[in-house]
């Protein structure tokens, strides 16, 4: 098991499932760490709305993000409030969520081991601390958010080699997504990016904890 540094109060996660074999992986993958609890809900459960949870996982998914149910309400709901991850289709959300658009590739990308890069003056990013580039990632998904459309809000911060978007983030609202899977075996520490994911949470919790102690007091 991988500690964390946490209380004997667990971060509560919401796995958001989009119908996707993948989302198990992830569940297995998070497991491998202390004091997470995480919670599983499909993408047309109203339950996803409960608001109880410490951060927001969206799994990847079929088809395109205005498909999927509740899936854009959800990120509408929390993007303000709560740490996201957005993976595969998660990444494809939150690019439409903020008024970018995406663009079909002409190559469909199904279990394609790739490089991908991080950008030099992005190497800060919390997502990618203590992540090497390149690193190797599977990749799933034949549409990617669209570089000429993409809003000032997100920052693009990993490319493949023809500058495909492969991760973005808006560090003021703490939403990050990644067009590849970490929790595939192809990919090269992607447990350790979800790691990075579940420090960011904790902080944010933090923040949180100490705002609302200072109301109070």
């Amino acid at each position: 098991m991988t500690a964390n540094p946490l209380n004997s109060n667990p971060l509560h996660f919401l796995l958001i499932d989009n119908y996707d074999s993948f989302s198990y992986n992830l569940v297995e993958l998070l497991r491998q760490f202390e004091n997470v609890k995480i919670t599983v809900l499909k993408n047309d459960d109203l339950a996803i709305f409960r608001d109880t949870y410490d951060a927001i996982i969206i799994s990847p998914g079929p088809g395109l993000p205005h498909e999927s149910a509740f899936l854009m309400d959800a990120i509408s709901f929390y993007h303000k409030r709560l740490p996201i991850l957005g993976i595969c289709l998660g990444l494809q959300a939150i690019v439409e969520l903020y008024g970018g658009k995406l663009k079909q590739l002409p190559t469909v990308f199904h279990g394609i081991k790739d490089s991908i890069y991080l950008l030099d003056e992005q190497r800060e990013s919390p997502l990618f601390k203590n992540i090497s580039s390149p690193f190797s990632a599977g990749r799933y998904h034949s549409w990617v958010g669209a570089q000429n459309f993409l809003p000032p809000t997100l920052t693009v911060t990993a490319v493949d080699s023809a500058g495909e978007i492969m991760a973005i983030e808006n560090r003021n609202d703490d939403v990050y997504a990644v067009q590849f899977h970490p929790e595939s075996y192809m990919t090269e520490n992607g447990k350790g990016m979800l790691q990075n994911f579940i420090a960011l949470a904790v902080h944010k919790r933090l923040i949180n904890t100490t705002s609302r102690i200072g109301w109070l007091s």
